[in-house]
């Protein structure tokens, strides 16, 4: 049975959803596109289907990074094995040289998340 949509990590001040929405609006295309493959990507069940490129686009285990064009769509899989769940925990636009600081900030979400802060 498909599971939900992906979630999205909100808390104080910090939005993935509202995020996400400003790359709809300012890449609609490709914005909804890679919610869709989000969405196929948790409905494949595993960590295995997670592609290599987003494991390989980050230096944070467990952290993983869909980059298109100019945005970043960083997400998670949940660690417990059932159900396979993917959590956008950070969206942004890359300019030159802020991909290292948007990592950062994926990956502190993602410390967040796991630590329930």
């Amino acid at each position: 049975m498909p599971q939900p949509v992906p979630r999205f990590f909100k808390r104080d001040g910090e939005n993935a959803v509202s995020e996400h929405f400003a790359f709809l609006e300012a890449a609609p295309e490709l914005a909804a596109g890679t919610f869709a493959s989000l969405c196929a990507l948790q409905n494949s069940g595993t960590h295995a289907s997670i592609p290599a490129a987003d494991a390989k686009a980050t230096r944070v285990r467990g952290l993983y990074c869909r980059k298109l064009k100019d945005w970043a769509v960083f997400y998670a899989a949940d660690i417990a094995p059932k159900p396979f769940r993917i959590i956008v925990l950070h969206v942004a636009r890359m300019t030159s040289g802020t991909f290292d600081f948007l990592e950062v900030e994926a990956a502190a979400r993602l410390r967040r998340l796991l630590i329930g802060d």
